[in-house]
Formats: C-alpha cells, sequence, structure tokens
C-alpha cells in the first residue's frame, strides 16, 4: 500500500514488517517509522498534509496526527527537514472506527 500527500512532497508506504513509513519523495529519504503495532497500512493522507489515516490488519482505522508526531520529534532533536505542515484550520478529529461486534 502506498500514498501521496496532496502536495506529493510526502510518500507513505508500508514498511516490511506492516508498519508505516514516511518518505520524502523528492529524495527517498525516510522521515518517519511508525513499526509500534506492526499491522498497520497506509490509505490516505487529509488534504492539508497533516494527519494520516492508517488501516491495520483488524480492520480497525487510525488518523494519526502528523503534527503532533513533528512537535514530539522536534522537542528530542529529530524532526525531519522539511518545511512545516500549515496551521491547522479546522478542529482535530480524531476517530478510532472498529468492525461492529458480534
Amino acid at each position: 500500500m502506498i500514498c501521496f500527500s496532496k502536495d506529493s512532497s510526502m510518500l507513505a508506504i508500508a514498511s516490511r514488517n506492516w508498519g508505516v513509513q514516511l518518505l520524502d519523495s523528492g529524495t527517498g529519504n525516510q522521515l518517519f517509522t511508525n513499526d509500534e503495532s506492526g499491522d498497520e497500512l497506509p490509505l490516505a493522507f487529509s488534504p492539508d498534509g497533516g494527519q494520516l489515516l492508517t488501516c491495520c490488519l483488524d480492520r480497525t482505522y487510525r488518523l494519526r496526527d502528523l503534527r503532533l508526531i513533528r512537535q514530539e520529534l522536534a522537542e528530542i532533536g529529530l524532526d525531519w527537514h522539511m518545511p512545516p505542515i500549515p496551521p491547522r484550520t479546522t478542529p482535530r478529529i480524531d476517530l478510532t472506527l472498529a468492525p461492529p461486534a458480534h
């Protein structure tokens, strides 16, 4: 699974262990790897590039806030070298969707 941000500056791919990897699409440099769950596939970026929707193999979805991830990385000196994501113009919506219980 693979998806590009709206401005095509970032590429989200499934890494070898089914974690999500963000790459600079111009250079191929790795920006971020999330392999905490080991079962996520990238689906789509939000229109402003600030969030990434992923699907897990257990049929749940995660909306990852890339602004928050970058802020946390910056605090420990590990932010990626790309222009900042534009400020959010709409309220943050964090949804976790799960399949209906049987």
